[in-house]
Parts: C-alpha cells; structure tokens; sequence
C-alpha cells in the first residue's frame, strides 16, 4: 500500500514540478552521477577561466529523525489534497515509543519508502533560500548538500569569505525554522585552484570554525584541490589490485576455474570497481588512465593465462570485455545524452561550449563533444520517458465464451488488463 502511495505522491511532485530542480536524490532519471559531472564541470569552468572556486559540503545531523512534522504537514498541503492528503497526516502522525508513551514530534518512519520522498519535499525551499544569494551555487542529493563559490584572484579570500558567509547565515537560519543541525565535524569545505598557494577563508557555523581539506570525497569521488582525479585513480587501482588476487587463487597451476567462470567473476567482482560512476574520469590525463588499464591488464592476465608480452586488445577480445578507457567514454557519452533529457534542466542544454584559456582544462561536456565529434555522433535529444498516472489503467476487451477453445500457441504472454462484459 505504501508503494503504491509513494508512486502516486512522486507522479504529483514531477508532473507539477514541485520538487527544486537541484535536488536528485530519489528522483527518476537522477542519480549521484549527474552531481559529480556537474559539480566537476563548474570547477574545471572556473580553473579553466583562472578563478577560484570555494566549496562547503554539509553534513546534516540525524537529517531524518530531525524532521518537524507539524512544518512537514504544511508543506504537504501544497498541491496535495483529499485522500492522499489523509493518508500522509495519518502516516506522519501518532507515532510513539513505548518505554514511555510519547508522541513524537520529530522524525519519519525509518525504513519507510515514503520517508525519502517527505524528507526530499521537507527540504525542498532551501536551495531556493540560498540561489537567492549572488554568486552562490549549490546542488542537493537527499541530505547531502554543496555549495559554492568562485571568485577573481584578485582579493579572492577576502570576496569568498563574505560569500560563503552569507550563504552559512541563511543555511543556520533555515535550520532554525525547521529544527535541523549540521554536524560541524563533518562538514568541510575545499579551494580549487590552479595557484600555488591555497586560499585560507575563516568560514564559521554558529561560531565554529570549519575545517579546510585539500580533497573531499563527495558521492563517491574524490575531488582534489587541483581535480586532477591523480588520488582516486590510485585508489581504484589499488583495489582492482586486491581483488585481482581473488582470481589468481581462483585460477591455479594445476588446477583452476573455466575460462567462463573466472571471466563471470572478473566482471562481477572487478569490473564494477573500475567502471562505478566513473565519467567524470573522461578528464583525466591520458597517462593517468594508463594506470587503470594496467590494472585491467593485471586482472585479465590470470584469466587468460597470457603472458606479459600479450597485447591487452587480444586478452579484452579473448574474455568478451573492452578496454578500461573505452569503457569510461562510453559512458560519459550516455551519461551526456541523458542529462541532455532531463526534463526541467537547462544546465546541459543551454551551456555554451566556448574556447578555453587553457585546454588541459576541458571539462566533461568539452571531452563528450570531443568524443561525440570523433564519432560522429549527432545528437538530436527527445524528452525522457515520463511516468505515466499511476491510476490510469488501459483496458482491453475480451470475448470468452464456455464453448470457445483458445489454442496456447495464439495467446500472448502479455495479455493487459482485462475488461469482462457478461
């Protein structure tokens, strides 16, 4: 029942555009990917125009369990009405523990599909609040939030200071009214720049200072100060290289698995470490992926039984699989083409792709169109599939009498939604 209440309340939200555009979490056609491109491409935008672009990643503190139902209540009513509306005060409401019985106040059901999606509605004025300030940008993912800045160098410190500020006045505001935290512990925030020496703004959160790190993990990527992915590269390839020794055990001297097995476990156990939301690492240096494909060349030597002298084109031909590096531009590719779709953002649509300053800093949509160009790819994006009504049912006709004999070879697997007239 859930479910089915929660596809419904998401069809209302999309269909009426609702839901902030900069907030991806749990959203259709959405993922972290589309972040770590975009947040990618504002970084290489402004070192590739010699700036410097600053930026804060939030922590919320227990972000679930510290939503105020009476404000999510409110927030529900617009756009929402009649039953669905019942059944949402009903799910959000009256809910106790029992060591001693209280109501709760605060918090959603934890474990509850719906839960996502009233958090997502909780938080959703925010990024609103904060575009409202000049110069700041942010992206929002669930309760993982960023934002940013960027700046001339010319009193650079001093120019993202007062942003950055400002924009922290209005997040500890907002939290305020709607009873959230930030965990000051972990929240951060970066400088990325192409100087030398590294900014040093005094960023404050209720009279505490934040921390600055010359490289966050956010979604998965770790963006270093010059985003030059130098560190991510090597973690991936130390972890391909321990994985690798899962299939030297598995493919013995003497005895060993079928060439079919251990390529099953290569692209199961491996692959994924090295293709996991990746396509920002289409900007990369060439000699840096060289370094992930010798890990590829690693892990596909003890499927093969090759020698080192093998070429890699043979052992890839020989297992089914591609090179690593072909693998990473084809899905930029399709990631591009999808974000090209989605409905409601103009960021890829409109951008305008201009010569760089310096071209060791194209970005992701200066690599795809590289790609595309080679290919000769054209692109001619059609609007994403959208979610059909939930309630809207297509009924088919059907004509069954006692003495009709229905042969199983004519009937299809999919027979629809069946319309019985006596």
């Amino acid at each position: 029942m859930e479910r089915i209440i929660n596809t419904r309340l998401n069809w209302l939200l999309e269909i009426n555009n609702i839901m902030a555009n900069k907030q991806a979490g749990f959203r259709i056609h959405r993922t972290t990917n589309e972040h770590t491109a975009k947040f990618s491409q504002f970084i290489k935008d402004a070192l590739g125009n010699k700036r410097i672009l600053t930026a804060v990643f939030i922590d919320f503190k227990l972000a679930y369990d510290s939503v105020w139902k009476e404000n999510l209540l409110k927030l529900v009513r617009f756009g929402i009405r009649s039953n669905l509306l019942q059944w949402l005060e009903s799910f959000i409401s009256n809910r106790a523990y029992y060591s001693k019985y209280h109501i709760l106040q605060t918090g959603l059901p934890q474990g509850a599909v719906t839960s996502c999606t009233l958090f997502n509605l909780y938080i959703n004025d925010l990024t609103g609040e904060l575009y409202s300030i000049s110069g700041i940008k942010c992206l929002l993912y669930a309760d993982d939030l960023a934002l940013w800045t960027e700046v001339d160098k010319r009193k650079a410190e001093e120019q993202t200071e007062h942003k950055l500020s400002k924009a922290l006045t209005i997040l500890e505001e907002w939290c305020e009214r709607n009873n959230m935290k930030i965990n000051t512990s972990k929240t951060a925030f970066q400088s990325f720049s192409l100087s030398h020496k590294t900014i040093h703004p005094r960023l404050r959160y209720k009279g505490t200072a934040l921390s600055q790190s010359n490289e966050f993990k956010y979604h998965g990527q770790i963006f270093h100060n010059k985003i030059n992915w130098k560190n991510r590269i090597d973690k991936i390839a130390s972890r391909v290289s321990k994985r690798t020794n899962v299939l030297r055990r598995l493919a013995g001297s003497k005895w060993g698995c079928a060439l079919s097995t251990l390529t099953l476990t290569y692209q199961k156990y491996i692959l994924p470490v090295l293709t996991y939301s990746r396509e920002p690492l289409v900007t990369a240096q060439p000699h840096r992926l060289k370094m992930l494909e010798h890990a590829q060349n690693q892990a596909l030597r003890p499927i093969t039984g090759a020698m080192k002298t093998t070429p890699i084109d043979a052992m890839t031909f020989t297992t089914g699989n591609k090179p690593i590096q072909e693998l990473i531009k084809e899905k930029a590719v399709l990631l591009h083409e999808k974000l090209l779709r989605i409905p409601g953002d103009q960021y890829w649509k409109t951008y305008e792709n201009r010569l760089r300053n310096l071209k060791t800093q194209n970005g992701f949509i200066q690599k795809v169109t590289e790609i595309k160009s080679e290919l000769e790819i054209k692109s001619q994006p059609q609007p994403l599939h959208q979610r059909r009504n939930p309630v809207d049912v297509e009924q088919g006709e059907c004509y069954i009498h006692l003495q009709q004999n229905i042969l199983k070879g004519e009937t299809g697997t999919n027979l629809g939604t069946w319309l019985w007239k006596q």
